[in-house]
């Protein structure tokens, strides 16, 4: 995206924002969040699109919002969005969405799928129709019932007696919300796609209480019904998200009431619903669910534009058996009085026979005669034996009483144990998470085994519980569980006394240092297994974790995420160990003596692989142990230097020297080469063989002392730590221009000093060194050359060698053509000076793709913050070189506003690279912009390929803000951008990261 300005333009008052909804519920939420801006808002039709008073309203917009969702697509949405393609810059998409999920036995919740497949259809052929536009997506924001939020799709069932619960995390927030958030956005002056989310939740747990509070708002109850998701993404390209603070029992307690009763029709998800279908796809005519056979109490809310409506209902779904009260009339109780006295079909009035007034007469009699027809004592027996009856069944209806009385005592009784166990079990679980919050957040080496044995003791008592309740409950509290179980059986072995200070490590390390004795091969053979122990425990741990809420509290989320950020870092660190281990013997003198050059370099000063040599200490290894040391300053081993070597043409060129200096070797930034130089010049110096270089600038240094702790500098009378390294440096070479017989370089003793302290080193501190040291070569911090190829080919493979590669195509990319368009720019101070130290960059580098040929445009800003000419201080005087691709053409250099000539440029070809140099100057107080233009030809490219950007960093320079922007033609259209990046209808943007390669990649389509 192009680089906004600042600009003023006239409009006329109260310019409106234009407002059209076809969802049928965000029109409303927008206007009141516009108006609480103060501007004015316009709602308009679909059906008006067409009407000149539209045509002008459109004009004259500042902002045009446009709502649409799967569930309610129109076939006449592509006449839509022609007639609003010439607003596009202007318009904002905005678009409900669930969170991507797919079902891993499909159709368990009906509508997911569809509506799932639907949603990412729609916004791509959203991103072709209107690709200027800017989407704001709202990741399950909370719509009315009927609109198909995420909550509709869970809970469509709840009025039969349960809800859906996907194992996925859910980012629920309210309509209101959502438009508020959403206008901040459309109303910054950064044209962005936007995913507005809520606190990322499991969905058990919001729906957890959407079911309480409908179960206690209409007296039933609701059931859980666990539904394996796999979560996918949600959006099919990269955007910015955007979170915003929720309350979940608000949340919760807004959708339950506006849910319908047991009773009523269901009436919240549309019986005639619509999903998007391509133009192309065939419609498929669905069954409708038994459960939406009847008619809805609810007229339908889509306008009658939208045309035939598609049901798409999925098959292959059975609904649950209603657990609902079936229906019972109530009658009066003359209906019932007439229902027992006749028994007969009823007869109507019109031909029921005439009343005889003697029947009562006749009836009299004929009971009289009835009572006498027996003896007294046959009428006396028979009532005793009536009496005994009523006796016998008074009787046994007490005991079937007592029986039940006993029984609902035992039942109650049962019941109370119950929940007196689950109160318990969930009381010692909430205890267990507590203490594992206790230890992950405690530093490793900090944690107590006593910390440790009371939280085993804890997790025994609730892993005992839960294989009982794992037979008899399924509850989300049991399955947490279990996964805390998971977690403190390996807790040990990665948080503990021992934990990422395995013995095997730390006796490793005191061999080689040399402070003891030891088997190389079998220690290192240790260490690898001990890591690939941690690897694998970090990784069941990190997964385990995913599955445990520990509160409904930010900061025990940002506590765990942390963590499992560490864990992370592990299993890197494993992953190191495993492909450095085979050679470790080999490379610390298992098989004869080793030397290695271990050299200083200070950044202050830059040179092309990261510094000025201050320092070179020659380490000798002989079978696994340190036996040597030496150490030297650069002057110090030009000095023992026989003879004369001529200086490579461009050195020459660029510093005026003759001689090919030693301090001068590291001239070439592509590290393995400089390292080959050195080792040749060391080798006739020292008179001994160089088994390998390794370079540590003042950024690894300080990533050193802050694991080691501080260095004290007797011959000084100062402690250096790794926040005033720079600023003790800067101070000494103020003080000491020239290496004389009475005093010492500060950076030699500073230089001994580390290695004494590294050598000396404490065990419980070895693991904080060893991530420090990846840390540093991570960063181009710390580089390592050898001799041996396969120990060169370890290096080339972690990243730590320096070279000058070009990479090969990733694999999200790696579907077919590929382009790897390679970049490198690499300076050299010439100024004899620290000017590096008082020095700003800040680079920008924009790349305009076609299918013919990518146009580059690299700026760079540097500002010389320096207040003085004396040394230290002063100009900074470069050497600049550009390392482009070797087809580059139309190359031209800018320096401030002046022009490079051509022969003031140097271009040659190099293992091939095209190599671009040229000399520039900053003055002090004083700001300047360098800027190259080049391009670079594309072979022939089919319809879909993919154009890889690569940006090789120099080393020693920091954490440098750098930009890169890719503008593509209007024929092509992003697919597929990774690292994350802000796409905008002017191109794609990407901010660097520290811990990003540089290597940056779109895929892009050809419009036919």
């Amino acid at each position: 995206m192009a680089v906004q300005r600042l600009t003023t333009e006239f409009f006329e008052d109260d310019l409106p924002v234009v407002v059209l909804d076809t969802v049928g519920c965000f029109a409303e939420a927008f206007l009141a969040s516009f108006q609480a801006k103060k501007l004015e808002v316009a709602e308009v039709s679909p059906q008006d699109l067409s009407y000149a008073p539209t045509q002008v309203l459109l004009e004259k917009a500042y902002k045009i919002i446009v709502c649409v969702s799967p569930a309610h697509y129109s076939p006449q949405w592509l006449e839509i969005c022609e007639k609003l393609e010439k607003f596009q810059e202007k318009i904002y998409l905005v678009m409900p969405v669930v969170s991507g999920c797919r079902e891993q036995v499909e159709g368990e919740i009906p509508y997911l799928s569809h509506y799932s497949q639907a949603q990412e259809k729609l916004i791509l052929l959203c991103n072709e129709l209107l690709p200027q536009a800017s989407f704001i997506f709202g990741q399950d924001v909370l719509l009315p019932p009927g609109k198909l939020s995420i909550f509709d799709l869970c809970c469509q069932h709840i009025q039969q007696g349960f809800v859906f619960v996907p194992n996925i995390p859910i980012t629920p927030h309210t309509l209101p919300q959502f438009s508020d958030a959403a206008v901040s956005e459309i109303l910054s002056p950064h044209r962005t796609s936007v995913v507005i989310k809520g606190r990322t939740k499991f969905a058990y747990t919001i729906l957890e209480k959407v079911a309480l509070q409908y179960e206690n708002y209409y007296f039933c109850q609701v059931g859980m019904q666990r539904v394996d998701a796999q979560e996918l993404p949600t959006i099919p390209f990269t955007t910015k998200d955007k979170t915003i603070a929720t309350e979940e029992d608000s949340t919760a307690l807004w959708f339950s009431r506006q849910l319908p009763s047991p009773e009523m029709e269901p009436f919240f998800i549309p019986q005639n619903l619509i999903f998007y279908v391509p133009p192309a796809e065939q419609k498929q005519e669905l069954p409708p669910l038994p459960m939406f056979e009847r008619q809805s109490l609810v007229e339908p809310t889509q306008p009658d534009f939208w045309g035939e409506l598609l049901t798409t209902e999925p098959t292959d779904v059975v609904p649950p058996t209603s657990t609902k009260t079936p229906y019972t009339e109530v009658i009066s109780i003359e209906e019932t009085v007439l229902t027992t006295v006749s028994s007969s079909p009823s007869v109507p009035d019109a031909v029921k026979p005439a009343a005889d007034p003697m029947a009562d007469i006749f009836n009299v009699s004929s009971e009289v005669q009835r009572i006498f027809a027996h003896s007294r004592l046959e009428h006396a027996s028979h009532r005793v034996e009536t009496l005994a009856k009523e006796k016998t069944k008074l009787t046994e209806k007490s005991k079937k009483k007592t029986m039940l009385f006993y029984g609902g005592l035992a039942f109650v009784g049962v019941g109370i144990t119950t929940l007196l166990l689950m109160v318990l079990f969930m009381g010692t679980t909430l205890l267990l998470k507590n203490q594992v919050l206790a230890i992950v957040t405690t530093p490793a080496h900090e944690v107590t085994q006593q910390q440790l044995d009371r939280a085993k003791t804890v997790n025994s008592i609730v892993q005992k519980q839960t294989a009982v309740y794992e037979k008899v409950l399924d509850v989300p509290q049991v399955g947490e569980a279990i996964k805390l179980g998971e977690v403190m059986d390996v807790l040990s072995v990665l948080q503990g006394p021992n934990a990422q200070n395995a013995q095997a490590v730390k006796k490793l390390f005191s061999t080689v240092v040399g402070s003891s004795t030891g088997n190389i091969a079998e220690l290192t053979e240790n260490m690898s297994t001990e890591a690939l122990t941690t690897y694998e425990k970090a990784g069941v741990v990190e997964q385990a974790l995913q599955h445990i809420t520990f509160s409904d509290t930010a900061k025990s989320d940002q506590v765990i995420a942390e963590y499992q950020t560490k864990l992370k870092e592990l299993q890197k660190q494993g992953q190191v160990v495993q492909q450095l281990a085979p050679h470790l013997p080999k490379m610390f003198g298992a098989e004869g003596k080793r030397s290695y050059a271990f050299i200083l370099q200070n950044n202050q000063e830059i040179r092309p692989t990261g510094g000025f040599m201050e320092a070179v200490a020659i380490l000798t290894f002989e079978n696994g142990s340190l036996v040597d040391q030496q150490l030297f300053t650069s002057y110090e081993l030009d000095k023992k230097m026989t003879g004369e070597v001529a200086a490579p043409a461009e050195l020459s060129k660029a510093t005026g020297e003759k001689r090919f200096t030693f301090y001068d070797t590291n001239w070439s930034p592509d590290f393995p080469t400089s390292a080959a130089t050195i080792q040749w010049f060391l080798s006739k110096i020292l008179n001994k063989q160089i088994d390998g270089v390794v370079m540590l600038d003042l950024y690894g240094m300080q990533n050193i002392l802050e694991a080691t702790g501080p260095l004290e500098l007797s011959d000084y009378n100062e402690v250096i730590t790794n926040k005033n390294l720079f600023e003790r440096v800067e101070f000494h070479s103020e003080v000491v221009l020239l290496e004389t017989e009475k005093n010492h370089d500060h950076r030699k003793v500073l230089f001994a000093n580390l290695l004494k302290k590294i050598v000396a080193l404490p065990e419980d501190k070895v693991p904080a060194l060893l991530a420090a040291i990846q840390k540093s070569s991570t960063s181009k911090a710390l580089l390592f050359s050898a001799t041996q190829p396969d120990e060169q080919q370890v290096f080339q493979t972690l990243g730590w060698a320096g070279a000058q590669l070009v990479p090969r195509c990733p694999d999200e990319f790696d579907n077919g053509a590929c382009f790897i368009d390679h970049f490198m720019q690499a300076e050299a101070n010439i100024g004899v000076n620290k000017a590096n130290y008082y020095l700003k960059r800040n680079i920008k580098h924009s790349v305009a793709v076609t299918p013919l040929q990518a146009t580059h445009t690299q700026q760079v800003t540097y500002e010389n913050t320096a207040q003085l000419e004396a040394w230290p201080k002063g100009a900074y005087k470069s050497y600049i070189r550009f390392y482009l691709p070797s087809s580059a053409q139309q190359i031209s250099l800018i320096v401030g506003d002046s022009v490079v000539a051509e022969k003031d440029l140097s271009k040659t070809i190099e293992k091939d690279k095209m190599i671009v140099g040229a000399y520039f100057e900053v003055p002090i107080k004083s700001t300047k912009q360098l800027t190259l233009t080049y391009s670079v030809p594309f072979p022939t490219m089919p319809e879909r390929f993919s154009y890889i950007f690569f940006n090789n960093e120099q080393p020693g320079n920091g954490d440098n803000p750098f930009q890169l922007e890719i503008l593509p033609s209007s024929e092509l259209r992003p697919q597929v951008i990774a690292p994350q990046a802000t796409v905008g209808a002017d191109g794609i943007l990407f901010n660097r990261l520290t811990d990003e390669s540089g290597l940056f990649g779109v895929e892009f389509t050809q419009a036919k």
